[in-house]
């Protein structure tokens, strides 16, 4: 009897990492690096064996395995000046970008949903509602600008060192943004969603803030419109399919 491997065909290599964390059950905070590296390896085997073309970007995340793998095995430094700084755990970067991806993906994933629900229902005249004051440079939600103008924003954001030394866990969730989010609008009927950060602003913030503004919308709280990278965000009332 003959069996037939099904490989899953991944968007890249960060997409492989995830889905490998996934199965896994590993612990995006304390990623046992030669494990998964092992196994990211073993996977690339599998696909070089059914003859399918590995791109660059798998053999650089490879090697960038490879090498954070040998870093952790460094002996490591027990004490410290008071002018020296702890050395940064060398799986933070890794940490960090797997954090952002992950977020970045399900973004987009809200963002077909949205789509696709917003289509099965009708929206009011927003002239019904007394909380619009539109400005007429605001268009409707293009996802890809919508993702666009997110990327904008974190490419200008200028994070607060954080301290070395452990892999930095944020506790900040979608349903803290949410509510944050949600009761901002409530006062002052529009939000811009750069008026949710600040300076100190992370990367994760961002992308947890752009998580529940869409979840949010998703759930018919609010409503939002967008300028170039300027995201509008309103209340407004809404009434399901009677088709």
């Amino acid at each position: 009897m003959k069996y037939q491997i099904e490989l899953e065909i991944f968007e890249g290599p960060m997409d492989l990492l995830l889905s490998l964390i996934k199965e896994k059950e590993i612990d995006i905070y304390d990623i046992p690096i030669g494990y998964l590296t092992e196994e990211y390896l073993k996977h690339m085997d599998e696909m070089e064996r059914l003859d399918l073309n590995i791109s660059t970007e798998f053999v650089l995340m490879a090697a960038t395995l490879l090498e954070i793998k040998s870093r952790t095995l460094l002996p490591k430094k027990k004490n410290y000046s008071e002018d020296e700084e702890p050395e940064e755990d060398p799986r933070q970067e890794l940490t960090d970008k797997l954090i952002e991806y992950k977020l970045l993906k399900e973004a987009a994933e809200n963002l077909k949903m949205i789509g696709e629900k917003a289509s099965k229902v009708y929206y009011r005249n927003s002239e019904e509602f007394a909380i619009f004051s539109e400005d007429d440079s605001y268009e409707d939600l293009d996802s890809g600008k919508l993702l666009k103008a997110l990327d904008n924003i974190l490419k200008r954001l200028v994070q607060k060192e954080k301290a070395p030394g452990e892999i930095r866990k944020e506790d900040f969730s979608t349903a803290e943004a949410m509510e944050i989010l949600l009761r901002e609008v409530e006062n002052k009927n529009s939000l811009k969603f750069t008026e949710l950060l600040d300076e100190d602003s992370t990367v994760v913030e961002v992308l947890t803030y752009f998580l529940a503004l869409l979840e949010l919308m998703r759930l018919f709280k609010v409503y939002a419109k967008q300028s170039g990278e300027n995201i509008l965000i309103l209340r407004y009332g809404i009434e399901g399919n009677k088709g």
